[in-house]
């Protein structure tokens, strides 16, 4: 993923618990860069409930 401007790295740092570890030279660091590369891997899980299940079956 390629971050290309310091406001779109500082957001995604604020979507991440390292956000509440960096200090403010961290911080400060990060902001000053213009781009960044970087990798990310995810699990993305999706709950059904019960009431939901049943919604959409009566809605067939």
């Amino acid at each position: 993923m390629l971050l290309e401007n310091a406001q779109v790295i500082m957001d995604l740092l604020v979507m991440t618990p390292h956000y509440w570890h960096v200090n403010a030279r961290q911080k400060e660091q990060l902001e000053q860069l213009g781009q960044l590369e970087c990798e990310l891997e995810m699990r993305l899980s999706v709950v059904q409930t019960a009431i939901y299940r049943n919604s959409v079956k009566q809605n067939k």
